[in-house]
């Protein structure tokens, strides 16, 4: 059995929903030395410029072009790949910088709160999740803006029948939001 069922297939959006632009270069490191000067002394900002001046004119075209022509490749905005390698394919250790977290309720019935009975029920539950997420069940991801329209079985009708390629536009009309 799923977890539920959604009449929206998972996935339904993914193939419309606009990519956000590579930013250029030149604005991205601007940014860099705005947001890093309040941390650096004024001789440690005067050296990381002319690191970013130096990274520019070298090995940040080369960067750059190798971005621009990754996020052509891609269906999705050009940082999810890399959100997901980095975040949720990685096996590694959990340092300090990694902050996924489960937390559990106690059980109300006392005999369900046993390691194995709570560690086989993690287990079936993550299963069922895999399954509803593998058979496009899982109910997608969507900011409802305007409630009162995309919160009905009206919303959910009309965008399970709008061709994927065009899904997200239609959401968008009726007050929901799918996010990338």
């Amino acid at each position: 059995p799923y977890l539920h069922e959604t009449r929206i297939p998972t996935y339904h959006f993914q193939d419309s929903l606009p990519k956000l632009a590579v930013p250029k270069l030149e604005d991205t490191l601007k940014k860099y030395l705005y947001f890093s000067e309040p941390m650096v002394s004024p001789e440690e900002h005067a050296v990381t410029k002319a690191i970013v001046e130096e990274f520019q004119k070298n090995e940040g075209q080369a960067l750059q072009e190798e971005l621009v022509e990754l996020d052509k490749k891609a269906y999705s905005s050009f940082y999810n790949k890399m959100w997901f390698d980095m975040y949720l394919e990685s096996r590694d250790a959990l340092p300090l910088n990694y902050n996924p977290q489960l937390t559990f309720n106690d059980e109300k019935i006392a005999s369900k709160n046993e390691q194995a009975v709570r560690a086989s029920n993690l287990i079936a539950s993550s299963l069922r999740f895999y399954r509803t997420l593998l058979d496009e069940k899982l109910i997608p991801d969507i900011f409802h803006t305007q409630p009162a329209k995309s919160q009905t079985p009206l919303y959910e009708n009309v965008c399970r029948f709008l061709p994927r390629q065009v899904s997200f536009y239609g959401s968008f009309a009726l007050g929901g939001g799918p996010p990338d």
